[in-house]
């Protein structure tokens, strides 16, 4: 995730130089509650953080000032988006006065938490402000939050507060809509005095970020009879989230200690970062109770979290006695028992890889329904179910795969990102790019059954879904260095804006940072055993509790390799392209070598027919019948191959050329595969994990291609599974594609129009969200555009009338799926136009432009033309 505001922004009200702090004091957020839980175990886990496990730097001690800037700055703006200026004038009579940013558009209130109106997802013009370098230095913070489910409404002009203890004055009404000037009376503000502020305000629930709500799910009744629904109430912070659900300074640089207390219906789950030291009746209401959480170490603002419902959890302990606790919504409990199992270890991994203990004592990582993507907040890790939850009869390898990874990367987080945290977001690297090329360290050591190396070189996914920024991290990296607007990985500050709104930004600070990474500690290893490790250790300690940039990052590593390492391995952060070394050693390498042979024929610097001569030549490798081989040599040439299609969209003799050419590469393959449906496959963990990873879409694309024994196979493969559970879930993906696509082969007893319709009806109805998902990504598979508009329509729900609709993170790749076909993208072309200001009005206009964003337009004049028309119409 990335910021869209520059820290090296100034503006025209920062007038105070003073080193200040601050405290913040009862600070009080009027909220909403899920309606129905009941209280689970209580976890074994301490109320302390180990303060001992490791000691940071000596740093300055902070002075308490001013909270009631940050505090008034971004409880007056949650209602309608976000505030980051902050000033200190003198001109008030009689004391000094603090000039803040606000929003004071109002939000309305709906359903069982609220809800936000379109502005709230706005940014606004003067979203770009930020505070001053130096000013103010936070503390500590005291929150307290209540959730109630009629108060989630947004009142700007309703605030009250002290300072110092006393009353202090908080306008109504002021001439700048942006602007808040608090006076302090006769109080003068001198630098280094010990400030506590307190303010009570009312704000309201943001959109997938800010505090917000989950998607809702049904539960048992535990009094009996029909069954109930409800929603989990979560954060997402980073990374201006957090002034948006509580006043602070919402940087990455202000660490400060957070003190946590919730009221909520005492009949849910309530979770901070840290671990509950108390729950009491509250005095509000009979049916409330008051959780006190214990205080945080210092951290950035952007890793505070909350999460409060009904919820199901497990709990374990690690080698060293820390608590890790997981949690999902409780019709789902069935998939926590893996990913409880790889954080356990995962845990004890990067504790011993480190060489440092975790300070605190307990974890929950919560899968959360609805949610995009995941974050790392320290102790209370959110994820999205659908990648979180793993149950083997479901899911299968990818599912597997997916919950170790994503896990792993999280818990990579708490040690590269949460203890030592990035500088400012243009060095997100040293969050994200270490944290990825983690992960596949903690996948090799807590999974070996997968082969993490074959996992970072190269990422694979059924056919329709959407690849996260740090899968197949080595693959994904060469792909985004070879666009000619390629960045680098540190953003120079005066193009941080425009790099941030690049969508391909993610993965270059994810992907190529843990490949270069990956790079670097080849060339080093070699030079110096073990001086890579080390080096990261002594990065952790010499930062620990502080900040850090790529700079810090390499000069710890330097530190330890500085004698068997030259200077040329520090250009990599400073490029926008990657080193090369051109010698082929390992089937990695040869992987590679297919890759790049159809990128350079692709960017017409190798001929067509040198290409395909080098994929058929590894098509037909033996190597390419083991697991590996069918991983990392098939995989690269059916994208490239997928790619050129696209390419030659409109020239239909040319497609029909290139089906054949596939038909006949695979046929071996697919003969191979198809005989081992039903049986045990002999083979090695690793290569049986890769080969059950990507059997579908080899099958998949050999039907696609018109080999009718491949698509045969497939469609009977969804005939014979009676049993929801009765598919192999290796198969599944490519069974459902086929059974709505009905290529040549495909028995005609049912139409097309009725299997979609049977594939819609599972995604309604299906409990199980990875038998769901799969489903629905079928869906854009139908070849008639009656079929297509209407998963448009259900990727969209512009007129709410689905029973289930997509989700937000889902719709993107439905609309890209649809556009794959030449027809396809002209109906989503088309449908966008014509609905362009409802959509605008649903997803907001980054969401708008995220959607026109996933068609693959083909690079014709014609296809830019109508574009720049397009967008020359001021489309917002």
């Amino acid at each position: 995730m990335r910021n869209i505001l520059s820290s090296s922004r100034k503006h025209d009200y920062v007038r105070a130089n003073e080193a200040t702090s601050v405290f913040l004091e009862e600070v009080e957020l009027v909220g909403g509650e899920p309606r129905s839980s009941h209280e689970l175990f209580p976890s074994p886990y301490s109320s302390e953080f180990d303060d001992g496990a490791l000691k940071p730097r000596p740093r300055r001690r902070p002075v308490n000032l001013c909270a009631w800037i940050a505090l008034v700055l971004v409880a007056l703006a949650f209602a309608g988006g976000l505030a980051a200026g902050l000033a200190r004038r003198g001109e008030a009579a009689g004391g000094d006065a603090l000039a803040i940013s606000k929003n004071v558009s109002a939000a309305a209130s709906s359903g069982a938490f609220g809800s936000a109106t379109d502005e709230t997802r706005q940014l606004c013009s003067w979203a770009g402000l930020v505070l001053p370098e130096g000013a103010i230095i936070p503390s500590a913070y005291n929150l307290t939050i209540h959730l109630r489910p009629d108060h989630f409404v947004a009142n700007a002009q309703n605030a009250a507060g002290t300072f110092q203890g006393e009353p202090v004055s908080v306008p109504a009404n002021q001439a700048d809509p942006h602007l808040v000037i608090i006076s302090f009376g006769n109080t003068s503000l001198a630098a280094g005095h010990n400030i506590t502020l307190g303010l009570q305000y009312q704000a309201s629930l943001g959109v997938m970020d800010g505090l917000y709500r989950s998607d809702p799910y049904a539960y048992d009744n535990p009094n009996g009879g029909e069954e109930l629904s409800s929603v989990m109430l979560v954060t997402q912070f980073e990374e201006f989230g957090a002034r948006k659900a509580f006043p602070c300074f919402d940087e990455p640089r202000y660490k400060a200690k957070f003190m946590l207390s919730l009221e909520v219906p005492k009949q849910y789950t309530a979770l901070a970062n840290m671990p509950q030291t108390s729950r009491t009746p509250s005095q509000a209401g009979s049916n409330l109770d008051m959780a006190t959480f214990a205080a945080s170490p210092i951290m950035s603002p952007y890793l505070v979290a909350i999460a409060v419902g009904e919820l199901h959890g497990h709990w374990a302990l690690t080698s060293d006695g820390k608590n890790v606790t997981v949690w999902s919504a409780p019709r789902k409990h069935h998939g926590l028992a893996y990913p409880l199992q790889i954080a356990t270890r995962a845990l004890d991994f990067f504790a011993n890889w480190t060489g440092v203990a975790q300070p605190l004592l307990k974890f929950d990582l919560v899968a959360v329904p609805g949610k995009m993507g995941a974050m790392e907040n320290w102790g209370l890790l959110l994820f999205d179910e659908t990648r979180f939850l793993h149950d083997s009869a479901y899911s299968g390898s990818r599912g597997q795969w997916l919950s170790a990874d994503v896990v792993c990367h999280e818990l990579a987080h708490q040690w590269f990102g949460n203890l030592v945290t990035c500088a400012d977001w243009t060095q997100l690297t040293v969050n994200e790019g270490v944290a990825s090329f983690m992960e596949y360290k903690c996948l090799e050591a807590v999974a070996p059954e997968m082969s993490a190396p074959a996992l970072f070189h190269l990422a694979t996914t059924p056919e329709g879904e959407a690849l996260g920024v740090h899968e197949g991290p080595h693959a994904r990296a060469l792909q985004a260095d070879a666009d000619a607007l390629s960045q680098p990985l540190v953003i120079p500050q005066d193009a941080a804006d425009a790099a941030f709104q690049d969508p391909a930004y993610g993965t270059i600070v994810y992907s190529k940072g843990a490949a270069v990474l990956r790079m670097l500690e080849g060339f080093w290893e070699a030079a110096l055993p073990g001086s890579f490790q080390e080096g990261l250790q002594h990065y952790l300690v010499s930062h620990a509790y502080s900040m850090a940039t790529t700079d810090d990052l390499l000069a710890s590593l330097l530190h330890v390799a500085s004698q068997g390492v030259n200077s040329a391995s520090l250009s990599g952060p400073a490029q926008s392209s990657d080193p090369s070394d051109r010698g082929i050693q390992t089937l990695l390498d040869a992987s590679t070598l297919v890759s790049d042979a159809c990128a350079l024929a692709l960017a017409g610097q190798l001929s067509p027919e040198a290409a395909l001569g080098i994929a058929t030549a590894a098509a037909e490798s033996p190597a390419a019948d083991s697991g590996f081989g069918q991983y990392l040599l098939l995989l690269p040439v059916l994208e490239e191959l997928q790619n050129l299609e696209r390419l030659l969209q409109g020239n239909d003799s040319c497609i029909a050329d290139l089906h054949k050419f596939t038909v006949r590469m695979l046929e071996g393959h697919v003969q191979r595969l198809v005989a081992s449906l039903g049986t045990r496959i002999e083979a090695g963990p690793q290569d049986a994990f890769l080969n059950n990873l990507s059997k579908g879409n080899v099958v998949w694309a050999a039907a696609k291609a018109g080999d009718a024994a491949a698509a045969a196979a497939l469609c009977q493969l969804f005939t014979n599974s009676s049993a929801r559970n009765s598919l192999d879930p290796d198969w599944r993906g490519a069974a459902y594609l086929a059974t709505v696509a009905q290529p040549h082969g495909c028995q005609q007893s049912a139409d097309a129009k009725a299997a979609w319709s049977s594939l819609l009806a599972q995604w309604e109805g299906e409990n199980d969200i990875t038998t769901a998902r799969s489903a629905l990504y079928a869906l854009p598979a139908a070849a008639s555009l009656e079929a297509l508009k209407a998963t448009l329509d259900l990727a969209l729900d512009l007129q709410s009338n689905h029973a289930k609709p997509a989700s937000l993170q889902d719709a993107p790749t439905l609309v890209h799926n649809v556009a794959q076909s030449k027809a396809g993208q002209a109906l989503a072309w088309q449908y966008l136009q014509d609905n362009w200001p409802a959509i605008t009005a649903k997803f907001g206009t980054q969401g708008a432009y995220m959607l026109l964003a996933a068609i693959p337009f083909p690079p014709t004049q014609v296809q830019y033309d109508s574009l720049a028309a397009f967008l020359a119409t001021g489309k917002e």
